[in-house]
């Protein structure tokens, strides 16, 4: 019926992510280089050499570009950036050229995620003194057997610092994060990128 209002079409769960969403956008402190509606963040591809190691000429030439277009924010180390193919290193290491290249010129979304929890808590650290990048944080890649134990460890890890919520079943073991536990840290999450179900 087209008649219907958005709220009576929408599941429960969908509800509930809406307004986690909104409240989320209510309670945002005023930040530097705030994002609005009309921003993109653009995910980034991970240049290498073809010996596999991290092209730090190819990463500035690809920052020069993006800045050229107008990009204002970007997502290194997502899926399109294949993170899970590289070494913990290597993840850190592209994030920290990609940082310098863009040099405040746009937003940093970086992928902290370890390979266990601690690694995370690490990679947290190591950029929490960079205003311009932001942490995004991935469900555990292996470490946790069951989706109950997730909002947990979201809570130790959001006590660190502000992040943006990662949610990929297809990247973790096929685990998705309830619209419950984003409402249970909403007061730390700063965006969510969603590539499954609610």
């Amino acid at each position: 019926n087209r008649s219907e209002s958005r709220a009576e079409r929408e599941t429960p769960t969908q509800v509930g992510l809406r307004t986690v969403l909104e409240q989320s956008e209510q309670r945002k402190q005023p930040r530097k280089r705030e994002l609005t509606p009309q921003t993109n963040i653009v995910p980034v591809i991970t240049p290498l050499t073809s010996d596999g190691r991290i092209d730090h000429d190819s990463i500035g030439k690809l920052v020069e570009h993006l800045v050229s277009q107008g990009v204002k924010a970007v997502l290194v180390m997502g899926q399109t950036g294949e993170f899970d193919r590289l070494t913990p290193h290597q993840r850190r290491e592209a994030i920290e050229v990609f940082a310098q290249k863009i040099h405040s010129r746009m937003t940093v979304y970086a992928n902290v995620t370890g390979n266990t929890e601690t690694e995370t808590l690490e990679n947290i650290g190591k950029l929490q003194s960079d205003e311009n990048v932001h942490v995004l944080v991935l469900c555990p890649l292996f470490y946790l057997k069951q989706p109950k134990e997730i909002p947990d460890h979201f809570r130790r890890i959001v006590s660190r610092k502000p992040l943006a919520i990662y949610n990929n079943p297809g990247l973790t073991r096929g685990i998705n994060i309830p619209a419950w536990v984003l409402s249970s840290i909403v007061d730390r999450i700063i965006l969510v990128k969603n590539s499954g179900p609610f």
